[in-house]
């Protein structure tokens, strides 16, 4: 791969926006760390693409394809944060002013695809471009393949990115920055029901971790999301969602969702070995403490599928 991070540096210089975001993109896929030289010259390269995005007249280049998409931004935060690279604080001042001048929002009507960033497929199509990986000559070919091959991910799976990567490489951030992922979070509501697990995960995951405000309605389509999924969850899937679940802020949640979480969840206690049985029996009982505090209304039937849930647990914890 020396070779390949070699030719591919001087190419960087050349690569359109769409480019460089599908190069980091497709390297965090693979979980292939550049050295630092590289990555300080995708940061220098990438930096100018961003401050060309957030410059006056962007729009007008984004019309002509020459401009990063909101796609493309999330693809290139979540590959730095797949490989745990943490930008220069500038680089990531200046993502934010591109992120906020392409509007991180969702346009009407926008589907949610399941072929996000945590899609399979993604990963073959970056190993089949980086089968090239020594010609210097096909480094900017294989890239600009496999942004058409992933042309079909929506804004709704870039917010989730953006949302998760932000959280994970523990971004500095601002009033405005926060206003802006609330609002974008805000709108992932109607489409809550349509994510496949992992990217429910990641994004309840990024909002717990960022506190971003949300509301009992989109809490709830969370909870009632997060039941559809309970029973086919790997355990450790499971663990995490549930841990997410637990320290989120659910004032207004729904008493019977929460219970009916708990209770889909405790039912899966068989399938786990030891100690993360023992862990998932005490964040169910964490979530149970935590939760129904701030529950919208006293619900009787709720309460008497937590205490059986409850019982179910104790000889585990």
């Amino acid at each position: 791969m020396e070779g390949w991070f070699a030719a591919s540096a001087q190419q960087l210089h050349h690569a359109a926006p769409q480019e460089l975001a599908t190069c980091m993109w497709a390297l965090g896929r693979l979980r292939l760390l550049p050295s630092k030289q590289w990555m300080r010259t995708f940061y220098s390269c990438s930096k100018r693409a961003l401050e060309a995005a957030a410059a006056p007249g962007a729009q007008r280049q984004q019309q002509q394809g020459r401009c990063i998409t909101v796609q493309a931004l999330g693809d290139m935060l979540g590959g730095l944060a797949s490989l745990g690279q943490h930008p220069p604080h500038p680089w990531v001042w200046a993502y934010w002013a591109a992120l906020q001048r392409r509007g991180c929002v969702l346009p009407a009507g926008a589907g949610c695809g399941s072929s996000g960033y945590a899609c399979d497929s993604g990963v073959g199509a970056a190993q089949g471009h980086m089968a090239h990986r020594h010609s210097p000559h096909s480094t900017t070919n294989w890239i600009a393949a496999a942004a058409r091959h992933d042309s079909s991910r929506t804004d709704h799976a870039a917010v989730i990115r953006v949302v998760w990567a932000v959280a994970k490489l523990r971004l500095p951030r601002s009033r405005s920055t926060d206003a802006m992922l609330s609002r974008a979070v805000d709108q992932m509501r109607p489409v809550l029901h349509l994510l496949p697990a992992e990217q429910l995960l990641q994004l309840a995951w990024g909002v717990m971790r960022l506190r971003l405000p949300v509301t009992h309605d989109w809490c709830n389509a969370l909870l009632q999301q997060a039941g559809v999924h309970a029973a086919a969850l790997h355990p450790q899937q499971l663990l995490r969602l549930t841990w997410t679940l637990a320290n989120m802020h659910h004032q207004g949640a729904d008493a019977g969702l929460i219970a009916q979480y708990g209770q889909l969840a405790a039912s899966r206690l068989a399938a786990f070995e030891q100690p993360e049985k023992a862990q998932l029996a005490a964040l169910l009982t964490e979530l149970y403490d935590t939760v129904q505090a701030a529950a919208s209304q006293p619900d009787t039937h709720a309460r008497g599928v937590t205490a059986q849930t409850r019982q179910q647990l104790a000889p585990v914890l």
